[in-house]
């Protein structure tokens, strides 16, 4: 999924079909930076995307695949792109051909100006700080 523009993620959700389930869901993003944060257009073969971890479904037995599943995932992350890998379905009488089904994704968070851009692209002078001090932060070093 290709956002408009530069955005700050917090929070993910995602409302499952009640049989077509995914067995887990990877969620990955990417955000240019230096020479890529000029361009419009980035090669596929040069975007990196960054794991930001996995959620898991569960397999709706109990409801007799009769309820969705919201799940709701809080994540502090950058992004220009989110890519989401989902795994295997979990098997079932309903899901002959073994599809998988999301039913709505919600993405909260804020849009980021270019200016914080531009900032965030740059290295902070305390990660600067702590690199040079032997992994010490700054109140320590001192």
């Amino acid at each position: 999924m290709q956002f408009p523009h530069l955005v700050k993620l917090k929070q993910l959700q995602f409302l499952s079909h009640q049989s077509k389930i995914a067995s887990k869901i990877e969620l990955f993003t990417f955000l240019p930076s230096g020479p890529q944060a000029l361009t419009s257009q980035i090669p596929l073969n040069e975007i990196e995307f960054k794991r930001l971890g996995y959620l898991s479904l569960d397999p709706n037995e109990r409801s007799g695949f009769q309820a969705r599943e919201l799940k709701s995932v809080y994540v502090d992350s950058d992004a220009v792109l989110l890519k989401l890998i989902f795994h295997k379905c979990h098997l079932n009488n309903f899901n002959v051909f073994n599809q998988i089904g999301l039913v709505a994704l919600n993405c909260m968070g804020e849009a980021i100006s270019m200016s914080r851009q531009a900032e965030a692209s740059l290295p902070s002078k305390s990660a600067q700080f702590v690199n040079n001090q032997g992994g010490l932060d700054p109140e320590t070093a001192l």
